[in-house]
């Protein structure tokens, strides 16, 4: 008989879900064939930077939040003209949200991936 905890069964999902979503930055990248990628991290999640290298797809910049994210992506998005995917906290993500959608980039994809601290890590995609 088949015997699954129920933290086999998160972790197995948010398995599933990190190896869907490098798909979904791929196409988010295609979907503007030229435009770049960004792909930022929370640098207080561990695996926060190795998903964002392993799975930023054709990602032009891999970048860690730092500083004052307001001053920094509002400038950076205006000029970006393209997708931005991360791997943040959940009012990193609210913030660099409501920022991107200020330059007209809508939500593609969304996830919220179980962290090993109690604290949980969104994967999301802006485009």
């Amino acid at each position: 008989m088949l015997t699954m905890k129920r933290r086999d069964m998160l972790l197995g999902a948010a398995a599933a879900s990190v190896v869907l979503s490098g798909g979904v930055a791929v196409a988010a990248n295609r979907a503007g064939s030229d435009k770049p990628v960004i792909t930022v991290y929370s640098a207080d999640f561990p695996r926060a930077q190795d998903l964002a290298r392993k799975n930023a797809g054709r990602a032009n910049r891999i970048e860690p939040l730092k500083g004052d994210l307001i001053a920094f992506y509002k400038a950076r998005l205006a000029s970006h003209r393209g997708a931005i995917e991360g791997y943040t906290s959940w009012s990193d993500y609210l913030l660099l949200r409501g920022l991107a959608e200020e330059q007209g980039l809508r939500l593609r994809a969304e996830t919220q991936l179980p962290g090993a601290s109690g604290k949980s890590l969104f994967h999301w995609v802006m485009a």
